[in-house]
């Protein structure tokens, strides 16, 4: 690339340098070897370095799963259970893998003899207490517990240098932790049995209290049978049929004081049909009846044989009239005999009634007392009945209990954990992986190539590109010549002419640019003079000036061409 630049005062302002895709593939394809160099260094240091810690520090991870079980007791009776909400089953396999890991746990761990004994806890130091303190911290970052999101398992995962000791360890916590929790939970159902045990005596005691009530209800009130049933009992069958009969005896005295006053009425009034039909049926009236049918015959055959003056027809008629008088006093004796028997025949009746219905209301206030003390028995009854079924019911509820609980210290799913196989020796190294190595290796030197051809670029303050004009000398470039190469239309023209024998390639454009822009510059407007230099030779300077110098001729300028090179002259 063929540069121009104008001097301080001359040149435009400029806009600050930027690293495009361009200058970044420029810097890779420089620096191609000195990548690949590095990135084949890494390969090699990741092969060595996986080759090295797998003869001399390898790790081996022994994995076991431990089967955590519903947070829910059951029956152990009952097949089947409630089902558990995943998000709820999952929370409970994180707080048991919590407590593998927890502090308490870890150090129950290091206190087995099994462990003791192990190269792994001896490698810690001499004493026990600085054992103890490293192999805890060392606990604290190779094992681990891990639930599961989807399956009902805890992963429990031990790494060390030794492939034996390694699943050892991973037994060992999980026979240690299924006993921590199996130990735990049967304390806990055990102390929840002491519970009810407890709660069962107390029940038993309130039960005999409750029926030792009722038989107290039951002497004092002297009725045996106190609860209510559908039918009704004869007490209160007795103090219905008193009330009704109470009621019928209101209706009749009533009536009989309404018989009375119409009796005492009929006493001073006229005869009525009633006293009428006695009379007529009474054997005095008749014989009266009769004589004075007999007289009234005999009257009218003397009248037709005597007249109605003769003596005997006098006779026959004071008779009969004689006999009217006697059945009229006859029918007043009888009136009155019957009124007054049957007024005194009510009141009787009155005070026979008077005296039922008092002893009716004697017998029925008794009945309703009776009723009242047998519906208070049957209220307290009632409750001590109530108390004693609540009692009853809860006595069999904790019997229930006791039992469930009984089956669940024995259950062996009560812990809530269980083991799902022992850990076997792992048969291959869990570290190193020369997948990690490797393709690690590769992309670690990669990187560090890369990154160290920038910076070699950075720390390089050599002018290569127009860009470095700007970064490093800050002077603004008049133009830009590009190479022939990148120019098809100039690539079989000798370079000197290039602006007259190419006039519409790239390149004749690029001397038409740089003219154009000394003309426009400040100073360089009224120059009469221009220089061009290079630094070293075969830069092309002798071509600038050519096509510069034609540029400046094709607007009809006259240009004179000196060359100044008096050591190899080519002009």
């Amino acid at each position: 690339v063929d540069r121009m630049a104008a001097s301080p005062t001359q040149r435009t302002m400029a806009s600050a340098p930027t690293l495009t895709p361009k200058d970044i593939a420029g810097i890779l394809r420089r620096h191609i070897l000195l990548i690949i160099s590095l990135t084949t260094l890494g390969i090699i240091m990741g092969t060595a370095g996986w080759f090295l810690l797998k003869m001399y520090f390898p790790e081996y991870t022994a994995v076991t799963f431990i089967k955590v079980l519903s947070p829910v007791d059951k029956d152990p009776k009952v097949i089947g259970g409630i089902q558990v909400a995943k998000d709820i089953q999952y929370g409970y396999r994180v707080s048991m893998a919590n407590l593998i890991t927890q502090q308490s746990t870890l150090q129950g761990l290091l206190d087995r003899d099994n462990i003791k004994k192990t190269n792994w806890f001896q490698q810690f130091g001499q004493s026990q207490a600085e054992r103890t303190g490293k192999a805890f911290k060392e606990l604290k970052k190779k094992l681990g517990a891990s639930p599961s999101r989807d399956a009902e398992y805890i992963v429990l995962a031990m790494t060390c240098g030794d492939r034996k000791e390694s699943a050892l360890i991973v037994n060992e916590m999980m026979d240690y932790f299924l006993s921590l929790q199996g130990s735990a939970k049967r304390d806990a159902v055990s102390s929840k049995l002491t519970g009810l045990n407890d709660q069962m005596v107390n029940l038993n005691r309130d039960l005999r209290s409750a029926e030792q009530s009722l038989d107290d209800i039951r002497s004092r009130y002297k009725v045996n049978d106190l609860a209510i049933h559908q039918y009704q009992d004869t007490i209160t069958t007795r103090l219905n049929s008193l009330e009704v009969e109470q009621d019928k005896l209101s209706q009749d005295i009533e009536q009989t004081r309404r018989i009375i006053g119409n009796l005492e009425q009929q006493a001073t009034g006229p005869v009525n049909e009633q006293v009428e039909s006695l009379v007529e049926r009474d054997p005095t009236m008749i014989t009266l009846m009769q004589q004075q049918v007999q007289l009234e015959s005999s009257l009218a055959g003397r009248l037709t044989k005597f007249g109605e003056n003769h003596r005997v027809v006098r006779q026959t008629q004071e008779l009969i009239n004689e006999t009217k008088v006697r059945r009229e006093i006859r029918k007043a004796e009888i009136a009155e005999q019957t009124r007054q028997s049957n007024l005194k025949n009510a009141q009787d009746e009155l005070t026979i009634l008077l005296g039922q219905f008092e002893e009716s209301k004697r017998r029925r206030d008794e009945a309703a007392r009776e009723k009242e003390n047998l519906d208070l028995a049957r209220i307290q009854y009632e409750r001590a009945l109530a108390i004693k079924d609540e009692r009853k019911k809860q006595l069999d509820d904790t019997k229930s209990a006791i039992e469930e609980y009984k089956g669940l210290l024995t259950d062996p799913e009560t812990p809530k954990v269980q083991s799902m196989g022992r850990a076997p020796e792992p048969i291959e190294a869990s570290f190193p992986k020369w997948k990690i190595f490797l393709p690690g290796g590769t992309m670690l030197g990669f990187m560090f190539g890369i990154a160290l051809a920038f910076l070699i670029e950075l720390l390089n303050d050599l002018v290569r590109t127009p860009r470095d004009v700007d970064r490093y000398l800050h002077i603004p470039l008049l133009g830009v010549i590009p190479d022939v190469d990148e120019d098809y239309q100039a690539q079989n023209i000798a370079r000197c002419h290039i602006v007259r024998q190419a006039p519409y390639s790239i390149i004749s454009e690029s001397y038409r640019r740089l003219r154009t822009n000394l003309k426009l510059s400040d100073s360089a407007g009224s120059a009469r003079v221009l220089l061009v230099c290079s630094g070293a030779p075969e830069e092309g300077t002798t071509s600038v000036v050519v096509n510069l110098a034609t540029s400046f001729a094709a607007e009809n300028k006259k240009v004179l061409l000196i060359d100044a090179n008096f050591w190899r002259p080519t002009l």
